[in-house]
């Protein structure tokens, strides 16, 4: 593998010409090849190194930076710093045994190979065991952060870049779940439930701003965009033109039939996901709410309760013996605590949600 500037200054960090006639030697070796470097030959704790040996290592193919490789007769696999002269190698951190070194050290080593898959794994868990991570692009391990639902997140492994997207929870098994993700070489997949796998196999790092560009224009390519407040993903153009009809459930859990008039009102039950092109969709919501309502409710003259309003919002009142809450009872829209409310408005948005994920792929 070709040296880099880089690769090569890195190197001057660890060693210095043996006096100056080595030193031009070097620098003159450097430019024929287009590389201009500033070589500090001042005599320190580095080691010294003549021309010759310089241009062996120069010429010889080595690992670069941030590469993970095995030791192969040692038996250690590590994530490198700078490979040296005379068979040494720096690592900053180094694995053997199982166990987990995560100090800088220097080997010698007799080959070199690129690690395995499984060997790269194994390190990775043992960073997890150890609460940390490794971050590629600082070349440095950082303490790792319990993720937070509904951030986008890079995922990696030791630090390698496999996917990214939106991060929704580990869940019982102790996998990762994202609501929507984007690996490599593979299509974006969104239906809000992604399962990446156990969450020690993997490390969630700070998304940048390219991949946040790239999840959103994949997304897009696949005819969808992430809503982040609600939490689901919106078919574009699944808003209807003005003078078209949808569907919706009313406060006593009846689907009705509306048209889209580009109103306020119309707004509100489109964000809260109560709004759907599709009759069929809005009766299996109905169907899935009816299953969740403790019917037979009881209800009292003069009692506060709570309902659901038809933008899904909670809302309290008082039992006036009005059809409207003779109604509500008799539905199931009526409930004691605001809590038990709030946990029928999340069963239907994410029922809802489910619906606009798949959206796309039944058409």
């Amino acid at each position: 593998m070709s040296k880099s500037r880089s690769t090569i200054n890195d190197f001057f960090r660890c060693y210095r010409p043996e006096n100056e006639t080595h030193e031009l030697a070097i620098a003159q070796f450097c430019a024929k090849r287009r590389f201009v470097i500033s070589i500090d030959g001042t005599p320190d704790k580095r080691e010294p190194i003549t021309y010759e040996l310089f241009k062996q290592w120069f010429e010889m193919e080595t690992p670069q930076r941030g590469d993970i490789v095995t030791l192969r007769e040692e038996g250690i696999t590590g994530i490198v710093d700078g490979v040296g002269i005379n068979r040494t190698i720096c690592l900053f951190l180094s694995f053997k045994d199982g166990i987990l070194d995560t100090v800088h050290r220097s080997f010698h080593y007799t080959s070199l190979e690129p690690a395995s898959e499984e060997t790269i794994r194994q390190m990775q868990r043992a960073l997890y065991r150890e609460g940390l991570i490794w971050n590629q692009w600082r070349n440095r391990i950082k303490p790792c952060e319990i993720p937070k639902e509904n951030i986008q997140y890079q995922i990696s492994v030791l630090g390698r870049k496999i996917g990214y997207g939106v991060f929704r929870e580990i869940d019982p098994e102790g996998r990762i779940v994202m609501y929507c993700v984007k690996m490599e070489g593979e299509p974006v997949r969104y239906s809000l439930r992604e399962v990446i796998g156990p969450v020690e196999d993997y490390q969630l790092e700070s998304i940048n701003v390219n991949q946040r560009e790239g999840l959103a224009i994949a997304l897009k390519q696949a005819g969808v965009v992430w809503n982040g407040f609600y939490k689901r993903i919106d078919p574009i153009g699944y808003r209807l033109p003005v003078g078209k009809h949808y569907y919706y459930l009313n406060e006593f859990w009846e689907v009705c039939k509306t048209v889209e008039q580009g109103k306020s009102r119309n707004d509100k039950y489109f964000t809260s996901g109560n709004y759907s092109r599709s009759k069929e969709d809005m009766d299996a919501v109905r169907r899935h709410l009816l299953e969740l309502a403790q019917l037979p409710v009881t209800r009292t003259e003069g009692d506060e309760y709570y309902y659901l309003k038809e933008f899904w919002k909670t809302c309290k009142t008082t039992d006036k013996g009005r059809s409207r809450d003779i109604k509500r009872a008799k539905c199931g829209n009526r409930f004691s605590t605001e809590e038990e409310a709030m946990r029928i408005v999340s069963s239907l948005q994410q029922k809802r949600n489910e619906q606009l994920a798949q959206y796309r792929s039944k058409r």
